[in-house]
């Protein structure tokens, strides 16, 4: 029975009925007070406004006690209740299974057989890898071994982990793209996401990518599709900081820079060589500011391009945060699955604490003028954003200064140039399907349209797709959008690490957690990123064999 009685206050009563216990069925009627439901409504984790009251199911009793697949597996329900299973299978949309069952508060009601219907699950823990796509689109590993190299044992928060990650071919090998909605590492947190693909080039009217899980995770993308974007002959067509496409002529380098004499030349251009500021070992959310002065424009419409990535400091967080969860790590998904308030609050204040970068610029040192702000780009691939301003004077240079978190960023440059265009349109161009392993084409075309759920990458997996670009008169340029989510396995070393009453403390105030964990991040920052490149869990094909 539901009900609900006034809009800030969600009330709901279920019963529970199972068999096989030594005294019978046990009924147990639970009920759990959502004050808090109607409040969801304003809370954002990167971007995400959510609000919802899920009304609780009913557990049936399993008839004829049915035969079920081994296997040990965590069943999280929307409503807070926990089902731990030795055994369970899928029939229909249901899923039977024996073992236990808890209510919210973790005290065992009840023993025995059970069915519960899928669309009750809202996270599965499993140690095994699940083969139904419904079921699978739900699961994280929470037994996965970091086998991958020496030195990624002895470093385990530094072993590599990612979205999914885009490549196009050229130039004898595959070149790293994009990665796909860095922030979503929930189901609830799925996000579209959009990047450039510098580097790619139409072979014959076709372009190329590769979309891989190189780590321990399960990806499950909902959706994929190019965007093709023309711009004036003799210009750049860019992606600026707020998800638009602009228009830029030639770029200049910064003529000079506040700091390092080194500073301009390590910002001059993209050539693979960072600016990379370090951490200080106090504080991981302190800050630091390049201020950078450019010529004179010629025009009062400009355009500042940062490339830019973040720093493997926020994976070293999330990895540690994950390994105090430890046993309890599925507990704090389903949790940021079922949108608990506390939750989402903490993981936003990381996200708000360290912050974007702020773009500021000036004249005649006049008081600095905020122009935009670039948020979180992920640490894998680099992003380019193109930031545009107005300067009073054409004909005076000017000065533009990056604010950051000076252990949460990665500069390879920053150049400047001309607007010729905004709000520029893209195209979208839908992807077929040209090397999908061991997926069935038909069924990855349909899901990268968003048809279903979205499809499962475990590790090693890869799919190739081509896509038909038109042609154009003058500059083009393309971009891919891709949407879906992502879950980090818990990692078997990691477990000895668990603390969750000092998880919690840390989520409760990320400004503090950010202090507590920089001395131990100063001590791995050196050698992260080698740990990190050297444990991917992949399989490299040579670009040859995407030839049409």
């Amino acid at each position: 029975m539901n009900r609900v009685e006034d809009p800030s206050r969600c009330t709901f009563e279920s019963v529970i009925e199972l068999s096989g216990m030594t005294n019978g069925p046990v009924r147990d009627s639970i009920r759990v007070d959502l004050r808090r439901c109607a409040r969801l409504l304003g809370v954002v984790l990167f971007g995400l406004a959510v609000q919802t009251c899920v009304t609780r199911p009913s557990l049936r009793p399993v008839e004829g006690g049915a035969a079920v697949a081994t296997g040990h597996a965590k069943l999280h329900l929307w409503d807070g209740r926990l089902l731990v299973v030795e055994g369970y299978r899928v029939v229909g949309d249901d899923v039977t299974g024996v073992g236990v069952a808890y209510d919210p508060d973790r005290v065992l009601v009840g023993q025995g057989s059970f069915t519960v219907p899928i669309r009750a699950i809202a996270l599965v823990e499993t140690s095994e890898l699940i083969a139904d796509p419904r079921m699978a689109t739900l699961a994280v590993v929470t037994a996965a071994s970091l086998v991958a190299t020496a030195a990624c044992i002895m470093n385990p928060k530094a072993c590599f982990g990612s979205c999914p990650t885009f490549y196009v071919p050229g130039g004898g090998g595959w070149h790293l793209q994009a990665e796909g909605f860095s922030s979503s590492i929930a189901r609830s947190l799925a996000a579209e996401d959009t990047d450039a693909l510098v580097d790619a080039r139409p072979v014959d009217g076709t372009i190329v990518v590769a979309m891989r899980n190189e780590a321990l995770e399960t990806h499950v993308v909902q959706g994929l599709r190019l965007l093709v974007v023309d711009g004036p002959a003799d210009s750049t067509v860019l992606l600026t900081h707020d998800n638009r496409f602009a228009a830029l002529g030639r770029t200049v380098p910064p003529r000079e820079c506040a700091g390092s004499p080194d500073t301009c030349d390590l910002l001059s251009e993209r050539d693979g060589r960072e600016f990379k500021p370090q951490s200080d070992g106090h504080d991981l959310a302190s800050r630091d500011e390049l201020v950078l002065r450019f010529d004179a424009p010629g025009n009062r419409e400009v355009g500042v391009v940062v490339m830019l990535r973040n720093s493997l400091m926020s994976t070293f967080v999330l990895y540690h945060l994950i390994a105090l969860q430890g046993s309890h790590y599925g507990d704090f998904l389903a949790a940021i699955e079922r949108r608990d308030l506390a939750v989402l609050a903490a993981v936003n204040g990381f996200e708000r604490t360290l912050g974007p970068v702020e773009v500021a610029i000036r004249q005649r040192d006049e008081a600095w003028r905020a122009v935009g702000e670039i948020p979180y780009i992920g640490p894998i691939a680099l992003g380019v954003r193109v930031v545009p301003a107005r300067v009073e004077h054409a004909d005076e240079a000017y000065e533009v200064r990056l604010r950051y978190a000076r252990a949460h960023w990665r500069f390879e440059a920053v150049r400047a140039g001309s607007l010729m265009a905004r709000d520029l349109v893209a195209r979208e161009v839908a992807a077929s399907v040209q090397v999908s392993g061991r997926f069935d084409a038909r069924m990855v075309s349909d899901q990268m349209r968003g048809r279903g759920a979205g499809l499962v990458m475990q590790p090693g997996d890869e799919v190739r797709f081509r896509f038909m670009v038109p042609q154009s008169a003058g500059s083009q340029a393309y971009f891919l959008r891709s949407r879906g989510y992502y879950y980090e396995w818990m990692r078997r070393e990691w477990l000895r690490e668990e603390n969750v009453p000092l998880a919690s403390a840390l989520l409760a105030d990320p400004a503090t957690a950010l202090r507590t964990l920089a001395p131990q991040f100063r001590v791995v920052e050196p050698r992260m990123d080698a740990v990190f490149e050297a444990s991917r869990y992949t399989r490299q094909t040579p670009p040859s064999s995407v030839a049409p």
